[in-house]
């Protein structure tokens, strides 16, 4: 059978109490800070979804006005066919 080599577990760190409340408070005030920027993107996306959402509407709005529009052509005007020979 082969030999199982343990090692040793590292020794843990031990900390003082100044030193967790310092990483404490470095935690918190980096959470603080994330909080603040997931904040200030929601409120973008915020900003983009709402102008996005009225830029729809307005075309959706011009679409609908421009199917009820009725363009007068004079006959002369009107664009003809290019393979069509019976066009004068």
């Amino acid at each position: 059978m082969e030999k199982v080599h343990s090692r040793p577990l590292p020794r843990r760190k031990e900390y003082t109490t100044v030193q967790i409340k310092d990483q404490c408070r470095n935690h918190n005030k980096a959470l603080q800070l994330q909080d603040q920027c997931n904040k200030k993107h929601k409120a973008t996306l915020k900003k983009k979804f709402e102008s996005s959402k009225r830029k729809l509407k307005e075309r959706l709005a011009n679409q609908r006005e421009a199917k009820r529009q009725i363009v007068v052509v004079d006959f002369d005007q009107m664009p003809k066919p290019a393979n069509d020979p019976r066009a004068p």
